[in-house]
């Protein structure tokens, strides 16, 4: 069934962006009438969840009143995201399938210039698929959407098989047929690729005698080389995006380490310094980052710290200290950031208790009890955002709950599931008009 909503120019601007709450520390933080409640959740319910579950299906359900949309079987499915504009789902298939495969969610914004319509339609799931069979390599992993391209990563095997990224087109998903995509290589290697500035891709990469990561390698729209700095981050994991930075994690080398901080110029003095590098030295001990949250509207990205702690990233800075580490009352099992806007850190914990957290003053700022407490181990409670609301998976109790982040943390839905939840991502109209194609 399609359902289209009206929106004029100026209601759009509003509406996609889900920030007319969220505009100052003090209105983020709580005290909408109810009129802005009822149109929160409206909005809102143009959101659909994807839910992996133990049974090995796939299921799409409208959170505008929790209903079940779609039932998808696909077998050994290892992981699921979104493309960047929340259009598009990607699986990833392994066993004998070792591919990517794509479900358009049917949620999209149709332009007609001096209005816009929210179309929701049913999904649909493609036919192209990305086969690591056709790159003699396989073990699908990290997805990275950023900038109208898709970074498909195939880890390989360690020994017998490269390391291979495929970079799609994001507008090739609407168009159909069989896009061709850029494909690196390198050796087998638990990795990613970034999109970046210019058309570019950072790729990690496993330079040496082993197969462990060691640093990352630039590349343009056609595969050739324009950066490399191969031994520059040991056991490379994670990635976030502050402005014209890029950062990566590194694992410590004799007790030292850092983040690696790649820097984008477009106007450099010299071709070659138009990316450079430099490290953000960790605070003293044995910690590491290996995983980031982050937002276009935050100047931070933060990470967790061991199990009991975040930390918090300015990228500009020559090294992390103690002040940038935040302990929370209980260990952390998942986190994310607030989705309409980057003032705000999502921190689950194992007390059962849903924290948010003001990124710049670093504090607590209210905490509420989602569930009760588990111990986070086997499998964990997905959390994600969308606008003011929080999505997260109960494993213990089979359910996806939709909580109210502006309104004490209530409870608007509790979606039953069939059976555990395994993973779980979100689709959603997309923030704004970009063309998330050829740009």
């Amino acid at each position: 069934m399609k359902i289209p909503v009206l929106l004029t120019p100026i209601a759009l601007a509003v509406t996609l962006a889900l920030s007319g709450c969220g505009g100052s520390s003090s209105s983020s933080h709580g005290n909408h009438d109810d009129h802005d409640h009822d149109h929160d959740h409206e909005i809102a319910g143009a959101v659909r969840a994807l839910v992996g579950n133990a049974d090995g299906s796939l299921r799409v359900y409208g959170m505008a009143n929790g209903e079940l949309v779609a039932t998808y079987q696909i077998p050994d499915v290892s992981g699921v995201n979104t493309t960047e504009d929340g259009r598009f789902g990607v699986i990833n298939v392994r066993g004998d399938g070792q591919q990517f495969r794509f479900l358009d969610s049917g949620v999209w914004v149709l332009d007609h210039v001096d209005h816009v319509h929210l179309e929701v339609d049913p999904p649909t799931l493609l036919a192209f698929s990305v086969n690591g069979s056709n790159y003699g390599t396989g073990r699908p992993a990290h997805v990275v959407s950023r900038d109208g391209r898709v970074a498909l990563f195939f880890d390989g095997d360690a020994e017998t098989d490269p390391a291979v990224a495929v970079i799609l087109r994001r507008s090739a998903l609407e168009t159909g047929g069989n896009p061709v995509p850029v494909a690196l290589t390198g050796n087998g290697h638990h990795g990613l690729a970034l999109p970046t500035a210019e058309d570019t891709v950072i790729m990690s990469v496993a330079e040496g005698t082993g197969r462990a990561r060691t640093g990352i390698r630039i590349y343009d729209a056609a595969g050739a080389e324009v950066a490399a700095f191969p031994q520059s981050c040991p056991g490379l994991h994670g990635y976030a995006v502050v402005g014209s930075h890029y950062l990566l994690g590194c694992h410590r080398t004799d007790g030292a380490g850092g983040v690696l901080r790649i820097t984008h110029d477009p106007n450099p003095a010299h071709a070659s310094d138009r990316f450079t590098q430099a490290q953000i030295a960790y605070p003293e001990g044995t910690l590491h980052i290996s995983n980031f949250a982050f937002h276009p509207e935050n100047s931070w990205a933060v990470a967790p710290w061991g199990t009991e702690a975040m930390i918090r990233v300015d990228p500009t800075a020559d090294a992390l200290s103690d002040a940038d580490i935040l302990t929370l009352p209980a260990g952390q099992c998942g986190y994310t950031m607030r989705d309409d806007h980057g003032e705000d850190l999502l921190v689950l914990t194992v007390d059962g208790m849903l924290h948010s957290v003001d990124v710049a003053s670093w504090e607590v700022h209210s905490s509420m009890q989602v569930m009760d407490p588990f111990e986070c181990t086997g499998t964990r409670p997905v959390l994600r955002s969308v606008g003011g609301f929080a999505y997260l998976t109960r494993p213990a109790n089979s359910d996806l709950l939709e909580i109210d982040l502006d309104h004490d943390g209530e409870i608007t839905q509790a979606v039953e599931l069939p059976d555990t939840p395994v993973r779980m991502t979100l689709f959603r109209h997309p923030a704004g008009l970009e063309d998330y194609g050829d740009h």
